[in-house]
């Protein structure tokens, strides 16, 4: 478990390349060993959706700073009812902004444990040992018609109303959930964002700028990418990376090793010295067979007198003991 209690996280939100506000927002809060981030995407015009988002993050930050609570899901439970009944306050007050919400997706990291709550089509992945998963499930109209058999994930992709959205916070009295737990491991990053960044980086994408760059570099690379792409939306990211397990920068895919000329030569030397060492054998046992040669082998024997045969028994004694 000390293996990996230092993480490193970040957050970091961009109004793209196409919208006149950012409505996103994003955060990490740190206290003791726990570890809050945060991804919220807001919705509903006349800047309406960026209130959204922002009251999102700052009920969950006081939440985190001052409970005492020391069940993560009790947490996160009560800290969703919490900001909803501020978001439906808020409207109250607020009439022009009627029909304002907002995503959420929020990760309580108590190593080794994630304790992930879900609303709405922002996500969160882990990437582990170079593979990719995404943990939560869009609360979309095309999600549904998706496993309802309905679409496939090809017409999904370019669905008109792939961006409907069939649960999000601050729309009904009754806030519904998505609640997951995972066991992390050293090495494992988590990554939460908003659509903005999925929607024009592939999961594939994703996956190398994580493993090609060190945390803080990762996230303004992911958002460069997805502007680059287009950056039609909003773009926001929280990532927390767990030390241990190699290091990002040190981390490539490693390819057979061709077979060179000097792995050949190599060969060509054993045979070389095998041969060699043969034709040495051969020598001596012929010259064993002349009288010379006889009286050298006895010369040699007597040197070691009869120390050769204890040694051998004692050597082959100890083995038998061993087995």
């Amino acid at each position: 478990a000390s293996m990996a209690k230092r993480i490193q996280a970040f957050s970091l939100t961009d109004i793209g390349r196409e919208r006149k506000n950012n409505q996103d927002a994003c955060a990490v809060f740190k206290k003791r060993d726990l570890l809050l981030l945060i991804v919220a995407d807001g919705v509903g015009g006349n800047k309406c959706g960026d209130i959204a988002s922002r009251l999102t993050v700052e009920t969950l930050q006081k939440k985190f700073e001052d409970t005492e609570d020391s069940n993560p899901k009790h947490f996160l439970a009560q800290g969703v009812e919490e900001t909803n009944r501020r978001l439906r306050a808020y409207v109250t007050s607020h009439p022009e902004c009627r029909g304002m919400a907002t995503t959420l997706t929020a990760a309580l990291i108590q190593y080794p444990r994630l304790h992930l709550l879900h609303v709405g089509d922002s996500r969160a992945y882990l990437l582990r040992e170079g593979a990719i998963r995404r943990l939560t499930e869009d609360h979309t109209l095309v999600q549904r018609m998706l496993k309802e058999g309905l679409l496939t994930v090809e017409e999904a992709k370019f669905h008109p109303k792939r961006h409907v959205i069939v649960n999000a916070m601050g729309v009904s009295d009754n806030q519904r959930f998505d609640y997951t737990r995972v066991e992390l491991r050293p090495g494992d990053r988590v990554l939460l964002c908003s659509d903005g960044l999925y929607d024009e980086v592939s999961e594939e994408g994703i996956r190398s700028i994580l493993l090609k760059y060190e945390p803080k570099e990762a996230i303004r690379r992911l958002i460069d990418a997805a502007n680059a792409a287009g950056g039609r939306d909003n773009i926001s990211v929280s990532l927390a990376v767990l030390e241990g397990g190699c290091l990002l920068s040190d981390t490539k895919r490693l390819e057979p090793v061709p077979e060179t000329p000097v792995s050949k030569e190599r060969y060509l030397k054993w045979v070389i010295v095998a041969l060699c060492l043969g034709a040495l054998i051969a020598g001596a046992w012929g010259l064993s067979r002349t009288p010379t040669g006889k009286r050298a082998q006895k010369y040699i024997l007597s040197l070691f007198s009869g120390d050769i045969l204890s040694t051998g028994k004692g050597a082959s004694a100890t083995r038998v003991k061993k087995q």
